[in-house]
């Protein structure tokens, strides 16, 4: 606060014309805008990043109009792990300055990091609309297209797969980043059963076909099984535990793929994707999720 400090007679005189005026002179607010660039030097200038955080945590809301600034602390909050206020002031410094393009695909970013899959595509469409040759974006973009079309219960093709599973810009800071790449596709059962449709042996076809394509010799992968809310606890947790087995068998005696490179989890119904409020979403949280785990960091 050192550089708000130092002009402090200043501001008490203009707080008293503000009072009095019924508003800030534009001098008052040209020396507001001063500081806050000055900010923006120091803060550049810093290379540990608590301190940074902190530097920026006790000027955002005297510089609440400086998008720049609503940037980087964005950025801070994001390194962190805060996604929540790094979406916040994302958002902020997007609305201040809406013709830059990384502002919103910082959104973009933390959007994925929450699993606001829709939202993130929406950020990084706008800002590719400002910066259309942005290959990371580009990329990015691509990638959370084909993994929501998976998890919606559309179609995707073997090569769709691989481009998931081989992508190496993963988000920083969070669970995929540790965990690796990761696709959730509707794998339709029969009710109350781990037997495999018709429909679910077309879509692991295309899988098996992307665990055998050269780039993914020698990968392993998680086979996770989940359920939505309908029954109890620990039948989904068991029908869980079955479903993810058959796909694994599925894949092994199907496509000869090594019984090695596929491990199984189960869930059961802990961990939906979408509230278990009408059918729709009830049928996206019953899925399966193969996670590419050889990338573990």
């Amino acid at each position: 606060m050192q550089l708000f400090l130092r002009n402090k007679s200043k501001i008490v005189c203009w707080l008293a014309l503000f009072v009095l005026c019924g508003g800030l002179p534009p001098s008052a607010e040209v020396l507001f805008a001063a500081d806050c660039v000055a900010v923006r030097a120091k803060v550049q200038k810093e290379r540990n990043l608590l301190k940074k955080n902190k530097l920026l945590g006790q000027v955002i809301h005297e510089c609440a109009g400086d998008p720049v600034l609503n940037y980087y602390y964005a950025y801070a909050q994001e390194r962190l792990g805060k996604y929540n206020e790094a979406l916040r002031y994302y958002t902020i410094a997007s609305e201040l300055d809406p013709g830059a393009a990384g502002y919103f695909f910082g959104m973009a970013d933390v959007c994925v990091a929450l699993g606001k899959d829709i939202s993130a595509i929406d950020a990084y469409e706008k800002g590719l609309e400002i910066e259309s040759g942005n290959r990371r974006a580009l990329r990015k973009l691509d990638i959370l297209r084909i993994k929501y079309k998976a998890q919606m219960g559309e179609m995707v093709t073997s090569e769709e797969v691989v481009a998931v599973m081989t992508t190496e810009d993963v988000q920083p800071y969070t669970k995929q980043s540790v965990d690796g790449p990761l696709l959730s596709m509707q794998i339709p059962y029969k009710r109350n059963s781990p037997a495999l449709s018709d429909t679910a042996k077309a879509l692991l076809d295309i899988v098996g076909w992307a665990l055998r394509d050269v780039s993914l010799q020698g990968a392993s992968f998680e086979v996770a099984g989940h359920t939505d809310s309908t029954g109890s606890k620990d039948g989904n947790l068991l029908l869980s535990k079955y479903r993810a087995e058959a796909v694994k068998e599925y894949l092994v005696q199907m496509h000869q793929i090594d019984a090695s490179r596929l491990r199984v989890a189960w869930f059961g119904d802990s961990e939906p994707l979408a509230p278990n409020t009408t059918d729709a979403n009830r049928a996206i949280n019953r899925r399966v999720e193969f996670r590419r785990v050889d990338l573990q960091r």
